[in-house]
């Protein structure tokens, strides 16, 4: 009797590594900085979003919050790219933009670029 308890965690145990999901890899967050080195990747090749106080913009337009993975989805795959560039808006504050980069992990986007600088108010991208 003593013996089965220790059997029945082990067993638990094994079950649980053999039968859990992989886990998610998420896109890495880069902040980018002016470079010299050779690599650069052409702004046709990258979704450009600014992140707002209280959301995140494509050209100019409100993603609603509830569609933000999928609509950046649908836009990776209209454009066939898979790098997102991310301004941050003046005046966004640092929760909400943890919260929005989180979303934006959440993608299939490969990278994912922040600018050093804040965006001003009144100017897109």
């Amino acid at each position: 009797m003593k013996n089965i308890i220790p059997v029945a965690l082990l067993s638990i145990g094994l079950s649980s590594v053999l039968f859990a999901a992989p886990p998610k890899s998420y896109a890495p967050i880069s902040f980018g900085a002016s470079s010299s080195g050779t690599s650069t990747i052409s702004p046709d090749d990258v979704v450009k979003l600014v992140i707002e106080s209280d959301g995140i913009s494509y050209e100019s337009a409100r993603i609603p919050e509830a569609s933000i993975v999928s609509f950046v989805n649908a836009l990776l795959d209209e454009k066939a790219v898979s790098y997102v560039g991310v301004y941050v808006r003046e005046g966004a504050k640092f929760g909400a933009t943890m919260h929005h980069l989180d979303l934006l992990r959440l993608t299939k986007a490969k990278n994912i670029g922040v600018s050093p600088s804040e965006l001003p108010v009144g100017r897109e991208i």
